[in-house]
């Protein structure tokens, strides 16, 4: 089912769904300014918080600089390498990929040392992977304003947003890739989306979750230890 009027409305069909026969076609609204707020209101009243990949480097770096461990400086001068290649304005053309790779691999090692002792960092990783499940959720109800080759039928709730029960017939393949055009044409400029909740995907481990890799041994024959410290300066 359509709005009375298509007219000013963004037509977008998820990649994970174009195979299909008739495969739905959304209706977006433009992301004006009061939508934005809209949207932006919702997420506050969701308790969705955000910190991104900069604010964990950040607490990261704070923590590790008070543990006594042999390789500190090691530890402390990868994750500044991370913040600089993350920076809205860094510039892609001065990145070493060779080791952009391998202190993202260390990362995961570092990640994961840190949240063991420190219950601030494990706070704020729940809070960004809260906020990577909902936000595709709270954006879908707030800018799809239709659609078409969908047997549900398009409804408002009283909070003037899609019923929060028609989500439920929305694959998470499709919420997540709606929630990116969404974004994309709210914040076209790619470096708007450089502070993500993690740095660019590297191969999946089928051993482990992605919410819990080990730590790894990194390239160029150097390895990060990140075992949990005894004590704490």
């Amino acid at each position: 089912m359509t709005p009375t009027s298509a007219k000013g409305l963004h037509r977008f069909t998820p990649d994970s769904v174009k195979s299909l026969p008739s495969p739905p076609v959304y209706l977006l609204q433009i992301p004006t300014r009061t939508l934005r707020h809209i949207y932006d209101r919702e997420l506050i009243s969701a308790g969705v918080t955000h910190y991104g990949i900069m604010g964990l480097y950040a607490r990261a770096r704070e923590v590790v600089a008070k543990l006594d461990i042999d390789n500190r400086a090691d530890i402390l001068a990868i994750i500044d390498r991370l913040t600089t290649q993350a920076m809205p304005d860094g510039d892609a053309r001065d990145t070493d990929v060779a080791q952009l790779v391998s202190d993202q691999m260390d990362w995961r090692g570092i990640d994961m040392m840190v949240r063991k002792v420190d219950p601030q960092m494990r706070q704020m990783v729940a809070d960004n992977r809260f906020y990577m499940n909902m936000a595709p959720v709270i954006a879908t109800r707030v800018f799809v304003a239709g659609w078409e080759n969908r047997a549900a039928v398009f409804k408002r709730g009283a909070d003037d947003l899609m019923e929060e029960v028609l989500v439920e017939g929305i694959s998470d393949d499709e919420l997540n890739e709606l929630w990116t055009e969404i974004m994309s044409i709210m914040r076209p400029k790619a470096a708007d989306v450089k502070n993500s909740e993690l740095p660019p995907p590297l191969p999946p481990d089928p051993a482990t979750s992605p919410a819990e890799k080990p730590p790894q041994t990194a390239a160029r024959g150097r390895s990060v230890k990140t075992a949990t410290p005894a004590t704490q300066s």
